[in-house]
């Protein structure tokens, strides 16, 4: 528990440190809250666990370097590109985005307009890895794609997170094709960090 809070502390002044003044209160509130989630959370799960309704909660990132995941500038860094891509996540309608998965481990993933449905399974050669098998009648179909996953009981929450280079390249595409400038600025932010996993936090909701 000390540890926990001096991880806490110690996140709260750099993420102090950099926020503007103004926005300091709901941006370190939120960050709290990431950072609690994130130094609670275990990737050792049961798949079991998974079964039910997940609703968005916040994006999230997981840092490749499990020494920088569990050092105070990792767990910072990470509540700091989190509260960067919130707001691109809100424009792009990805904070409505729901994850219902049964007790077969069937999925469906429901983001802004569109549907996404497949199986999840463990990942054989990364126990810390789901794979997400998305089905090919799906209207964009993804194929194979590996996600670090980690589920906080303090919290209810289950955090998953992408290959960022996969998700940039993904990004980079729609946003030359779409000219849209939210994508745009997420792909940048993204960019910015190496050695990062970008998606998702949901809270189970029933």
């Amino acid at each position: 528990m000390n540890f926990i809070k001096k991880m806490l502390a110690c996140a709260l002044v750099a993420c102090a440190a950099v926020m503007p003044a103004a926005a300091q209160t709901e941006n370190i509130l939120g960050a709290l809250g990431s950072i609690l989630s994130n130094v609670t959370s275990k990737s050792d799960f049961d798949l079991s666990e998974l079964e039910g309704t997940w609703t968005y909660s916040s994006p999230a990132v997981t840092m490749k370097s499990s020494n920088a995941a569990s050092s105070i500038g990792g767990v910072g860094a990470s509540a700091l590109v989190e509260n960067k891509l919130s707001t691109y996540y809100n424009k792009l309608g990805l904070n409505k985005t729901v994850l219902t998965v049964d007790k077969d481990m069937n999925f469906t993933l429901k983001a802004n307009k569109i549907t996404l449905k497949g199986t999840i399974e463990r990942d054989g050669d990364e126990p810390t890895h789901l794979i997400f098998n998305f089905s090919a009648a799906s209207k964009f179909s993804l194929g194979k794609v590996s996600a670090i996953a980690s589920k906080s009981s303090a919290t209810n929450t289950l955090s998953l997170t992408f290959d960022a280079s996969k998700v940039i390249s993904i990004l980079d595409k729609v946003s030359s094709f779409t000219g849209n400038s939210t994508l745009q600025a997420v792909s940048s932010i993204v960019n910015t960090y190496d050695g990062i996993y970008a998606g998702a936090k949901f809270k189970k909701s029933k």
